[in-house]
């Protein structure tokens, strides 16, 4: 096409290429679909079963990249199949769980009722463009990250204990704030743990 794009993208004559789609591309099956980066043609293929099958094999180590580059331009972009990978259900449960407003929207706030084609959506729609995150963290980790951090402590654990702390609360500070800032969910290991590693490595 450098007969429509002299150096670059923004510098075609736009004009001249609807005129060269109309009257030679579409006539002759070129294809309007943008070229996909290899990981997101793996995702293409594992969102649907029967072209995994066809292109991968068993696994997406073996994926026909340059056969899956066509199957997209020719066939997956004008059925508007989806290129984005898919996150198991148990990780939309705890990108649910992060913050509580999705929570309450997509699961009523019980873990048994999300709705996972609604993550999925909002996932793929909302969260992953926002930096938002699909993490799960265990609720000694969550315990263990507000006893690094007495502010976060104070505004989430009552007491001198780790008992009576907002689970929820702290899963929504560590997720938006915690692990964006390079801050730890892990508790320090107790003395003599600490000199054994010293010791032995």
């Amino acid at each position: 096409m450098s007969t429509y794009c002299k150096n670059n993208t923004l510098t075609c004559d736009f004009e001249g290429l609807q005129w060269h789609w109309s009257n030679v591309g579409e006539r002759t099956g070129l294809s309007l679909a943008c070229v996909l980066p290899d990981e997101q043609l793996k995702c293409y293929a594992k969102n649907y079963p029967d072209i995994f099958r066809s292109y991968c094999s068993t696994e997406d180590s073996k994926c026909d990249l340059v056969a899956l580059q066509w199957h997209w331009r020719h066939v997956g972009d004008r059925k508007e199949y989806v290129t984005i990978c898919r996150e198991p259900p148990e990780r939309l449960r705890c990108y649910a769980m992060n913050y509580p407003d999705i929570f309450k929207a997509y699961c009523a706030n019980d873990e048994s009722k999300c709705d996972l084609a609604g993550l999925q959506w909002h996932w793929t729609n909302r969260g992953q463009a926002r930096g938002m995150s699909t993490g799960c963290s265990t609720p000694e980790r969550l315990r263990c990250y507000a006893q690094n951090y007495p502010n976060v402590f104070r505004a989430y654990c009552e007491g001198d204990g780790t008992a009576r702390c907002d689970l929820s609360g702290l899963r929504w500070h560590w997720f938006t704030v915690g692990e964006k800032q390079g801050m730890k969910d892990t508790c320090p290991d107790a003395p003599i743990v600490a000199w054994l590693r010293r010791v032995f490595g």
